[in-house]
């Protein structure tokens, strides 16, 4: 599944290269079922010698997986460029980044933004056009399905300021 390429992204993606892809080197991420069998099926065709260190950071839970980033995503290239990007497979929580989305009630939902990798969060605010993709995508896949994420995995929203209600 291609996720669209929204217009904040390259002043997000300036950002992150300036802070040398912090986030992306801890942490986990959410992998909706349909994006890891995107990701999955890229490295069986493309470098099925990744698979086992793939399948090995996911933990699988109803809807969704969780993948530990470890030290660094292990498609993350040494100039800190994420390989799946141009490939059509990057996950959404990467290209939402940094936006997360918190809240374990579906009426309860809210957008934080992170304030501590980078100046990135300067880039989006309520009115921000990436706020509208997500909300999307985020209706696409259900809302329970990211109460069940939160549930599972808290992620620290003191880290995160507020922006919105979904």
């Amino acid at each position: 599944m291609k996720i669209p390429i929204n217009p904040v992204n390259s002043r997000l993606s300036s950002a992150c290269q300036q802070a040398e892809a912090s986030c992306c080197k801890a942490g986990m991420l959410f992998l909706p079922e349909d994006e890891y069998k995107a990701i999955f099926s890229w490295l069986t065709d493309n470098s099925p010698s990744e698979l086992d260190e793939f399948e090995s950071r996911c933990v699988k839970h109803d809807r969704f997986y969780l993948y530990d980033q470890k030290d660094c995503c292990q498609f993350l290239t040494e100039t800190n460029l994420c390989r799946l990007h141009l490939e059509g497979v990057k996950p959404s929580e990467c290209f939402w980044w940094p936006v997360h989305i918190y809240g374990t009630e579906p009426e309860n939902l809210e957008f934080r933004v992170a304030t501590t990798c980078c100046k990135a969060c300067e880039y989006i605010d309520t009115n921000s056009s990436l706020l509208d993709d997500i909300t999307k995508r985020v209706h696409e896949l259900g809302t329970d399905v990211f109460c069940r994420f939160r549930r599972v995995f808290l992620g620290n929203p003191s880290e995160k300021r507020f922006l919105s209600k979904l």
